[in-house]
């Protein structure tokens, strides 16, 4: 089952692909404090985790067209894939 954080993220992935600017900033404000607590742990310079936030943020937007989240949604709500044949 998601939680309600997976579904806003799924949510406002899809809203930036349609081109939403503004949920593109609320996915960034949603997981910035989490990605940003991994890099500090990982390499413990705030200066450096702030470089890999930058290039982490520059990849999401760039691999945004490519994911497919909709049909995770699909299932979790109990509706068949949009590739799924009627009938």
């Amino acid at each position: 089952m998601r939680d309600a954080r997976q579904v806003l993220t799924e949510w406002l992935v899809l809203e930036a692909q349609r081109g939403s600017e503004r949920a593109f900033r609320d996915l960034h404000d949603l997981w910035q404090a989490d990605f940003r607590r991994m890099a500090l742990v990982r390499l413990e310079r705030p200066d450096a985790a702030d470089d890999v936030l930058t290039d982490i943020w520059l990849a999401i937007a760039r691999g945004l067209p490519r994911l497919d989240v909709l049909s995770g949604l699909l299932s979790a709500l109990g509706l068949p894939d949009r590739a799924t044949p009627c009938g």
